[in-house]
């Protein structure tokens, strides 16, 4: 049986938040789940450092053996990952 843990995403996923996002990621990376649900549904603001970001931490959770999911992601936040070509590369 898989072991899930949630990340929520804050309302801008900018450069702004990044230190506080990129440690709360480190946190949800060390614990001992095999899938991590990344919750999009707050997410109103998006610039490229928050996507780069959010690439890079779900390639750090793929390379320790753990499965990403992203949910609910609202229409600023998949427009803006469409905007930035990054809509394959998140699998959405």
């Amino acid at each position: 049986m898989s072991k899930k843990s949630t990340l929520n995403l804050p309302e801008r996923l900018d450069i702004s938040e990044a230190v506080s996002l990129k440690e709360r990621m480190d946190k949800a990376l060390d614990k001992d789940s095999t899938v991590l649900d990344v919750k999009a549904d707050k997410v109103e603001c998006v610039d490229s450092a928050g996507v780069q970001l959010l690439l890079s931490f779900r390639a750090a959770a793929i390379e320790a053996g753990k499965a990403v999911s992203l949910s609910n992601p609202t229409d600023e936040f998949l427009a803006a990952v469409e905007l930035l070509g990054a809509m394959e590369l998140l699998e959405l």
